[in-house]
């Protein structure tokens, strides 16, 4: 028996056929037409800036007796701070997107690169860029290669209709190594996440195709090789990828880059209003607190957190509005409201909205030209401020959150992580009314609109500290009257 098994098995052996040779064609996938539509589109982005540091004249470190006896910026250190990214070229004039976060250092004025670097697929020198625009908001920013523009490129794509589970890819300078891709597939939509500096991402795609540092801005395309997303972040308990990355989808971006591009203002500019996308938290909240919304099926839209008095808008849409329909298209997040669908030169607008539960209709007349001269968010926005964002106590919120009617104030929407604003354990919800400033003879100065304080910011400029008076809301409790002292310098 052991004889014949051996003899069986050196017949098959000697009759095995000889390898096969694969056709290039029969392995040029899917997958490799899109990379190869895509990856001569890629940049790897490099960033140098001189930062100075204040330092101890006797020690390594800076200690309380050195604040103390010693001013900051007399003794400084010099160092050079690097980063590293990824974006991606979308026309041919050779404008670059990336993410904001990979072109500044801190945020508002001098937190831009000293120099920006591109390297393109298959060159070996880099290209010089600058910035065009960048918006901290939305954690994008849009640069221009200087010189003579980059042949390849690739427009921005849709992603209105992309599907749970389909195939997508992402290229970028993972880890220093130049033009990495990797594969994987659209895990969930509409993902919610906060940045290191309390910024909120809404709406985001998420995916399992490896992410890592580096990554940062480039793009993420599906199996047609069109570009769907800028890949912005991970979740990690390690640093590195674990199959849980996070991309900004691509509709969203062209809307910064039509504002900075083409001039093109998005249509809450251009109707004066703000709005946000329903969280899951958000949708409850409206549930629970508004009796209208209770029975809503299908509670849906972008939710209108504050309207401009002279805006378009005015006395047409109201703060807690749920915008569904733009010109009889439905809207289920802010990235649904595109220039396709109101063009620039249009005259008005169509808008469905839910107002406390009840359809209604509005037609509102846009102005020309209405819109913001920058979206830049720092301190040239009224609105930023110390690392919080401030928002009127309007009708509404006063009326929902049964605030007399003799309070005014602005109300904080957002507190940013280790900022001046978050030292001073200021938190969203709280409402300031006054600010004084110590050393100018302990004056006080009343706070009831946005101008109020791009006036202070330019009035007490030179003070150290603030004193801040505001109310804060505690169950059980009510409203009540607190203070505290606020470090006036810029968010870090």
């Amino acid at each position: 028996m052991k004889r014949f098994i051996v003899g069986l098995a050196i017949i098959v052996a000697f009759s095995m056929p000889g390898p096969i040779e694969a056709s290039v064609d029969t392995r040029r996938t899917p997958v490799v037409l899109a990379v190869e539509k895509a990856i001569p589109a890629v940049v790897d982005i490099s960033t140098k800036k001189k930062i100075r540091v204040d330092r101890s004249p006797f020690l390594l470190f800076r200690t309380p007796f050195d604040d103390f006896f010693l001013p900051r910026g007399l003794f400084q250190d010099t160092y050079v701070g690097t980063s590293l990214g990824s974006g991606v070229v979308v026309d041919r004039e050779g404008y670059v997107i990336t993410n904001s976060h990979v072109v500044s250092y801190g945020e508002g004025e001098g937190a831009e690169p000293d120099e920006i670097l591109v390297l393109l697929h298959g060159e070996d020198e880099q290209r010089k860029a600058e910035i065009v625009g960048r918006d901290p908001a939305e954690d994008i920013a849009v640069l221009r290669i200087l010189g003579e523009p980059p042949k390849q490129y690739l427009p921005l794509g849709n992603s209105s209709d992309l599907m749970i589970g389909e195939t997508v890819i992402a290229i970028g300078y993972a880890l220093g190594q130049s033009h990495t891709v990797t594969q994987g597939i659209i895990s969930q939509l509409g993902r919610y996440i906060e940045g290191d500096n309390g910024v909120v991402l809404p709406n985001l795609i998420q995916t399992d195709a490896d992410i890592n540092p580096g990554n940062s801005g480039g793009p993420l395309i599906n199996l047609d090789g069109e570009l769907i997303g800028i890949n912005t972040a991970i979740a990690t308990p390690s640093g590195g990828s674990v199959g849980i990355g996070f991309a900004i989808p691509v509709n969203r971006v062209r809307k910064v880059y039509n504002y900075y591009v083409l001039r093109q203002p998005p249509l809450e500019y251009r109707l004066g209003i703000q709005f946000q996308d329903l969280s899951p938290t958000l949708r409850m909240a409206l549930r629970s607190k508004i009796p209208g919304f209770r029975s809503v099926k299908d509670l849906s839209g972008v939710l209108v957190t504050n309207v401009d008095p002279s805006g378009a808008a005015s006395g047409q849409l109201e703060p807690l509005d749920l915008i569904q329909l733009v010109n009889g298209r439905r809207i289920r997040s802010g990235d649904d409201i595109g220039t396709e669908l109101v063009p620039v030169n249009a005259s008005d607008v169509q808008i469905g909205i839910l107002r406390e539960g009840k359809s209604r209709n509005v037609s509102i007349a846009l102005k020309p030209g209405s819109a913001r001269a920058s979206r830049q968010s720092g301190p040239k926005d009224n609105n930023q401020w110390l690392g919080m964002e401030l928002k009127p106590l309007d009708q509404k919120w006063r009326k929902q959150w049964n605030m007399d009617s003799s309070v005014e104030g602005l109300v904080v929407s957002r507190v940013a992580n280790n900022s001046p604003a978050d030292r001073a354990e200021l938190e969203p919800g709280d409402i300031i009314t006054e600010i004084a400033a110590p050393g100018l003879a302990n004056a006080v100065f009343r706070v009831s609109d946005l101008t109020d304080i791009d006036i202070l910011r330019r009035k007490l400029a030179n003070a150290e500290t603030f004193i801040i008076y505001f109310y804060r809301y505690e169950e059980n409790r009510g409203w009540s009257k607190w203070r505290t002292e606020i470090e006036n310098k810029p968010n870090e």
